[in-house]
């Protein structure tokens, strides 16, 4: 109940720009649920990750593509849509470029990626939130909106739309409210920073959830 819960709400996310016949690119896959979910509307679908995670048999139309964390071996300009979930956290700062590169390389003209990661400014994510202000754990490194703009514009990603919201629903939001009430949050200490975060509209605000469009 609870995976299908999950991926309802990543469908949720995926909803503006999901058309079916498309071919759909899933990094850090995982056992695949997300990508064969989605590869009953899809032409295509590519599950990316590490490693096969798959449980039991996947759609004829999703294929499984071992990464070492920045290659993304699909055919170039193939993908409508792109999707990962709590996963760039996970990638060391350069190697989260290269892949965005890789992933810039793989989409169709007019192609979206859409990535959903944790704000630094609610943060850390992982288990140094115990004993640290800054992530020393299994996150690597955690972002702000403005950070992943950057980045995103680095690996040739000229328009972005962000997303706000919560357990399924999700509305567009003008980047510069986000961009301000993030920045209003960075100003106070860190330990009422963590504490005004640490509600759920907060955090429904905050949350990163960016869609890059490849020009």
């Amino acid at each position: 109940a609870w995976r299908d819960r999950h991926i309802d709400w990543n469908l949720a996310q995926l909803a503006p720009y999901l058309q079916p016949g498309g071919t759909f690119l899933e990094i850090g896959a995982g056992d695949c649920a997300l990508a064969s979910r989605i590869a009953r509307d899809a032409k295509q679908v590519y599950a990316v990750d590490l490693s096969d995670q798959t449980q039991g048999d996947v759609p004829a139309n999703v294929k499984l593509v071992i990464s070492d964390g920045r290659s993304i071996d699909v055919p170039a300009g193939s993908i409508d849509l792109a999707f990962s979930d709590q996963l760039m956290e996970h990638l060391h700062p350069d190697d989260a470029e290269e892949q965005l590169r890789n992933i810039h390389r793989a989409l169709k003209p007019g192609g979206v990626y859409m990535c959903v990661t944790p704000n630094r400014i609610y943060g850390p994510s992982d288990i140094s939130a115990f004993f640290d202000d800054e992530p020393r754990g299994f996150h690597l490194k955690e972002y702000t909106l403005r950070e992943i703009r950057a980045i995103f514009l680095r690996a040739g990603f000229p328009r972005m739309h962000v997303y706000i919201g919560a357990r399924g629903r999700f509305m567009r939001c003008p980047a510069w409210i986000a961009a301000a009430f993030e920045s209003t949050l960075a100003k106070l200490p860190a330990t009422w920073r963590r504490k005004v975060a640490d509600t759920k509209l907060v955090r429904a605000m905050l949350g990163l959830r960016v869609a890059g469009i490849k020009a």
